[in-house]
Parts: structure tokens; sequence; C-alpha cells
């Protein structure tokens, strides 16, 4: 089960650095201050990922962790480094069935900038968790594109844990 939440949180550089290391996203734009001010908006931004996932941990009720059966997230601007942000959650209605999390920027909450709908699995569905590997895939490729070319990317990319880091970045 579920619970609303609302939660205020500023990404600093030294998380989404520890995030990259995290989820082996070294992008420039997220990694590195100098390059990101020559890319999409010439700021260092924070891992949509990373956001999402806050976002998601924020909302969970911890006397009762619920599992998702869909989760769709959907950037519509980018969230900075040192940006204060805040979700908020929007409970499922009846034509979608779905609940939904909305990120703003404090200094405009007018305007989502992330859109995240999720369904909770119910608990008669749920299977048992399988272990994650603990190391990356080898023979992946960074590929450096312009955000017009990576704005219509799709895929799936093989999945590790450090659990370690992960206990870091979300204590």
């Amino acid at each position: 089960v579920c619970s609303a939440a609302m939660a205020i949180r500023t990404f600093t550089a030294t998380e989404t650095h520890r995030f990259a290391e995290l989820s082996g996203d070294f992008n420039p734009l997220h990694c590195d201050p100098v390059a990101a001010r020559r890319r999409l908006g010439g700021r260092q931004l924070v891992h949509g990922l990373f956001v999402t996932m806050w976002a998601l941990d924020e909302v969970l009720d911890e006397a009762s962790p619920c599992r998702f059966k869909r989760v769709k997230a959907t950037f519509s601007k980018p969230i900075a480094v040192g940006a204060e942000v805040e979700s908020r959650l929007v409970p499922a209605n009846i034509s979608s069935g779905h609940d939904v999390i909305e990120v703003f920027e404090t200094q405009s909450p007018s305007v989502p900038r992330f859109k995240i709908e999720f369904e909770s699995a119910s608990e008669s569905r749920v299977s048992p968790l399988t272990p994650m590997p603990s190391s990356p895939v080898d023979g992946l490729e960074c590929v450096d594109q312009d955000y017009e070319s990576a704005a219509t990317c799709g895929g799936k990319l093989p999945l590790y844990l450090n659990s370690a880091l992960f206990e870091a970045v979300f204590p």
C-alpha cells in the first residue's frame, strides 16, 4: 500500500556524482559542471532516474512498502543540480487508475518538470525478487548525443546493483 506524501529536496553535485557511480551514467551533463555549461540549459543536471527513484521512495509508506507493477516517467524539463524541488502525489483517477507524482522546482511551482505514473502490484500477484548482479556488464559503450537525439531514444540496459552504494544514495 502506498501513502500520500509531499517532499522537498535539493540535489547536490556530490549526490549526483554518487548516483552516477551507482547507475554507471557518467554523462558530463550530470557529472561535469564545466562541460554541462556548454550543453542543454547551461547547467549541470540531475539524472532523471535519480529524481524518479527519490520521488517514488518518498511516497512509499515505510510501515507497509509496496512493489510496482508499472512505472512511467516523463521528463518535460530538466532539473538543475542545486535547484530545490518538490514532489506531489496526485491520487489515482478513475480514467487512468494510476497514481501520479509530479515534481516541480519550488521557484516555478505551477509547471511540473517530471511526471511519474505508477501502479502498485497487488500483494497476491507479487513474485519473489530476483537478486541483481553486483557488477556491470562488459562491452557497453557511452554515446555522445545532443538533446534532440537523446529525447527520442529508447531501449533497455542490463542492470546491476552495488548494495553498499545504493544504501549511501538512498539511506
